[in-house]
C-alpha cells in the first residue's frame, strides 16, 4: 500500500461556508465618483456598491498592487453597464469605470425607442500592463447574449474591443464565463447557441494577445441538432492540468433536468474523458468552479457546484438570482478518477479558492454569504447574500465578491477575509510535526485496520447500504480518535451494526495540531480490500458481480 502525504492540504472536500478578427470599436469608458471604504479595519476591509438597484459584482482577480473586480450595475432608469473597480490592497477604490458597449451607446445617443442593449461583465484576465476584461451585451429583441472583449491599460483606459456577433460559421448567441492565460494568449469557455431559447453546446474560444481568433471548437454533452432542442450546455470553469485542460459546467439531459459536467480536454480542445452528477434536490445541479489542488494529496483538482440555487454572471435582476439550494464537492485526478463526492446541505457553492489553511469554497449557507470548509467556517454573513467568486491574496487571506439581497435590490459586495491569512507563527516558526513515514497501516478484513504509531487522531472513512439496492449507499466520515503504539480499530465497534457491510474504503491519520477534518488529515491510506469488499457485498443484492472502480 501507499501512503499519500497530504499535510499541505487542509480541505478535500469543500463547500460553500459557486472565423476571423472582429474589427474593434474603441469606446471611452466613464469615470465614476471615487469611493472610500467605510468602517475598515486595519487589517480587514469591506466594500459596497450600492448607487442603483442592481449591483453585482461577479468576479475577482488579485493583483501586485490590489485586486480588480468586475461585475453589473443598472441606474433606476437606464440599462444594465458592465463595470470595473480597481482596488488597492487595503480596499480603497483607485478607480471605477463603466464599460458602455458600442451598441449600447448608439442606442442611447439616438435615444431609441424601445429595448436598449445590456452589458455585464463575466471575468477577467492579466495582460500586459493591464487587463482583459470578457463580458457580454444581451439584445432583448433576438434575445441573444453575444460574448464580448475589451482590453484595458492599468488605469482601466479602453486600448481595444471585439464583439463575437460576426464570428464565422459560429452562432449569434455567445456567453463565456471563465479562461486561462495560454502561450498564445487566451483560452475562454461558456456556450454557444442558436439563440436564447434554442439548444447551446459547450464552447471553447482560442484568442491571441490582440483579441484575434486562434481557433474555437463546439463540444456538445449530447449529440443533437441545436437549433432543434432547448437543451443547453454550458462551460463555467476552467484550469490548466498537464498536457491539457478540465472543465466545469453543466448540461441538460434528454429525459430532462440538468447535471453538473466536468470534462478533461486535450491542448487542441478534443475531449479526453468526462463526468457527470445530479442531486436529488429540486432544480438544476450545476458545477459552477474548480481549483487545482496541491501536490500529493490523492487527486488533481476540487470542483464545487450548487443543486436548486441559480447564479451566474448574466444577471440582471434579482428575479435570476436563486440562492435556495445544497451543494456538493467532487475531487478528480487530471486523468478524471473521481476521488472523493460529498453532498452539502443547505450550502450551494460557487467558488473555490486557495488559502493559507487549504482549499476553501464560498457560496451561500441558509441564504448568507459564506466561505469556508464543511467542517470549519471562515466567514459568514449576517444578511441575504452570497459570495460569486473568490481570490488568493499574499498572505493566503481571500478576497471575497458576490451580492447581497434585500428584496428586489441587489448590491456588489466585496470584502476581504484577514482570518485566512497565515499568521507569522505559521510562516517561520511551524514546529514540526510526527514524521507519517513512522506510521503503519494493516487493514486485517472489509471494516478493520491496524495502526501502529504515534497518532493524534485517525478518520475513518466507510461505506455501507440500508437496503439491497446499490444506489441507496451510505458514507461515514468521522474520527475515532488518537493512537498511542498500536491501535486495532473495526467499523462495528465504533459505530454499531450495518444492515449491509460496512466497508472500511480509507484511513486518514492526522499529527498534533493538524485541523480534524475529512479530506485534511496528513496521511490517508486507501484499504487495498475495498474494492473487493465492495463487489462482494453487491453480489449478494442481485447474484452479479459489479464494478466497483471509481471514475
Amino acid at each position: 500500500m501507499s501512503n499519500v502525504d497530504r499535510r499541505h492540504f487542509v480541505l478535500a472536500t469543500a463547500a460553500a461556508v459557486t472565423v476571423g478578427p472582429v474589427a474593434g470599436c474603441l469606446t471611452g469608458a466613464e469615470d465614476q465618483p471615487v469611493r472610500q471604504v467605510e468602517d475598515r479595519a486595519v487589517e480587514e476591509w469591506e466594500l459596497t456598491a450600492d448607487e442603483g438597484p442592481f449591483n453585482t459584482y461577479a468576479d475577482v482577480r488579485t493583483t501586485d498592487d490590489g485586486s480588480l473586480l468586475v461585475g453589473t450595475a443598472r441606474d433606476d432608469t437606464g440599462p444594465a453597464v458592465a463595470t470595473a473597480t480597481k482596488l488597492t490592497p487595503g480596499g480603497d477604490v483607485v478607480w471605477e469605470r463603466r464599460y458602455p458597449s458600442p451598441d449600447q451607446l448608439e442606442a442611447l445617443e439616438d435615444e431609441v425607442v424601445g429595448p436598449i442593449p445590456e452589458d455585464g461583465f463575466a471575468f477577467s484576465l492579466p495582460a500586459d500592463d493591464g487587463f482583459l476584461l470578457v463580458g457580454w451585451t444581451y439584445y432583448d429583441g433576438p434575445a441573444v447574449y453575444v460574448s464580448r472583449l475589451v482590453r484595458v491599460d492599468e488605469h482601466g483606459e479602453v486600448r481595444w474591443e471585439r464583439s463575437f456577433a460576426s464570428l464565422e460559421d459560429a452562432s449569434a448567441y455567445s456567453y463565456l464565463a471563465d479562461g486561462v492565460v495560454t502561450d498564445d494568449g487566451y483560452l475562454l469557455c461558456g456556450i454557444e447557441s442558436p439563440g436564447i431559447m434554442l439548444g447551446g453546446g459547450g464552447w471553447l474560444v482560442s484568442v491571441a494577445a490582440d483579441g484575434s481568433l486562434n481557433w474555437f471548437e463546439r463540444i456538445p454533452a449530447t449529440e443533437r441538432d441545436l437549433a432543434e432542442t432547448v437543451r443547453q450546455d454550458v462551460f463555467t470553469g476552467i484550469v490548466p492540468v498537464d498536457d491539457g485542460y478540465v472543465l466545469s459546467g453543466h448540461y441538460e439531459p434528454p429525459e430532462g433536468g440538468s447535471r453538473a459536467w466536468v470534462v478533461g480536454i486535450d491542448e487542441r480542445g478534443s475531449v479526453r474523458w468526462e463526468d457527470d452528477v445530479a442531486l436529488e434536490t429540486a432544480g438544476p445541479t450545476r458545477a459552477n468552479d474548480l481549483a487545482v489542488s496541491d501536490e500529493g494529496v490523492g487527486y488533481d483538482l476540487l470542483v464545487v457546484g450548487s443543486a436548486g440555487a441559480v447564479f451566474d454572471a448574466r444577471a440582471r435582476s434579482r428575479a435570476a438570482i436563486t440562492l435556495e439550494g445544497d451543494g456538493f464537492v467532487a475531487a478528480y485526478t487530471a486523468d478524471g478518477d473521481r476521488r472523493q463526492f460529498r453532498e452539502l446541505d443547505g450550502t450551494p457553492a460557487f467558488s473555490v479558492a486557495r488559502s493559507s489553511r487549504g482549499l476553501v469554497a464560498g457560496g451561500a449557507r441558509a441564504g448568507r454569504a459564506w466561505v469556508g470548509t464543511p467542517d470549519r467556517t471562515d466567514f459568514e454573513a449576517a444578511d441575504s447574500s452570497v459570495v460569486a467568486s473568490l481570490a488568493t491574496a499574499h498572505e493566503g487571506e481571500l478576497v471575497a465578491a458576490g451580492n447581497r439581497i434585500d428584496g428586489d435590490r441587489v448590491d456588489a459586495w466585496a470584502r476581504l477575509i484577514r482570518s485566512l491569512a497565515a499568521e507569522p507563527d505559521d510562516r517561520n516558526d511551524e514546529e514540526p510535526k510526527a514524521d507519517p513515514r513512522e506510521w503503519t497501516f494493516d487493514f486485517l478484513d472489509c471494516e478493520t485496520v491496524r495502526v501502529t504509531g504515534d497518532v493524534a487522531d485517525v478518520l475513518l472513512n466507510v461505506i455501507w447500504w440500508e437496503e439491497p439496492d446499490e444506489d441507496l449507499v451510505g458514507t461515514i466520515s468521522e474520527p475515532v480518535g488518537g493512537v498511542e503504539g498500536e491501535r486495532t480499530i473495526a467499523v462495528t465497534e465504533e459505530f454499531g451494526e450495518f444492515p449491509f457491510g460496512p466497508v472500511l474504503t480509507s484511513v486518514e491519520a492526522f499529527a498534533e495540531g493538524t485541523p480534524v477534518v475529512p479530506g485534511g488529515g496528513d496521511v490517508v491510506v486507501e484499504n487495498p480490500q475495498g474494492e473487493e469488499c465492495q463487489a462482494a457485498i453487491l453480489e449478494t443484492f442481485d447474484g452479479e458481480r459489479h464494478d466497483t472502480s471509481m471514475g
